[in-house]
């Protein structure tokens, strides 16, 4: 089966092999787990926070809205890896995958969603894997809203259990992944 995937950082090219064995991790994982999220004078959330007067200027709500967004996908991505390790061994890791989509029509929607939040797409490739996938449902993932940490871990079995019928559909693929076609470079 052939699947999509959009590509947002680093060139691929045909017939490109990327592993994801025990020690691989994708960007996700470094993104939200490995990184100290930070403002434009290296101060942390807890340092801004600290700091504010009665008077919030416009970069420091900003700074303080993104801080917050970060944390909250940081702890959703925990809490779904957290699940899966617990009641779904047998998937593959969300940290240790490329996404990808199974039709060019799910392609599009998430075309809409990466530049909605300025995310520079620089190509779309073609991809096989004889590795583990995992066709799921992105609009059940934890919400990143203030839920307590009880419903965050329903909702992370419901997204690991649930069919991937959804205007928001991924597939999670791991294993040896062979780029097979360029489809489109920007």
């Amino acid at each position: 089966m052939d699947y999509y995937h959009l590509v947002t950082r680093k060139p691929m090219y045909k017939g490109q092999k990327i592993d994801f064995g025990s020690n691989h991790k994708n960007r996700l994982y470094y993104f939200f787990l490995d990184n100290g999220f930070s403002d434009f004078r290296g101060r942390t959330f807890d340092q801004a926070i600290n700091e504010l007067d009665t008077k919030v200027e416009g970069n420091e709500r900003l700074f303080l809205k993104n801080s917050f967004e970060h944390s909250s996908k940081a702890i959703r991505e925990v809490i779904t890896e957290m699940v899966r390790l617990e009641h779904f061994p047998e998937l593959p890791s969300r940290f240790e995958c490329l996404y990808g989509v199974e039709s060019l029509r799910s392609l599009a929607q998430w075309q809409k969603t990466f530049n909605s939040y300025n995310r520079e797409i620089i190509q779309i490739v073609k991809l096989e894997t004889s590795g583990k996938i995992f066709k799921g449902n992105a609009d059940l993932l934890p919400s990143i809203k203030n839920k307590s940490f009880l419903e965050k871990i329903e909702q992370a079995k419901l997204y690991w259990s649930s069919s991937s019928e959804s205007n928001l559909s991924e597939v999670l693929i791991g294993g040896e992944i062979t780029v097979t076609e360029i489809i489109e470079e920007f």
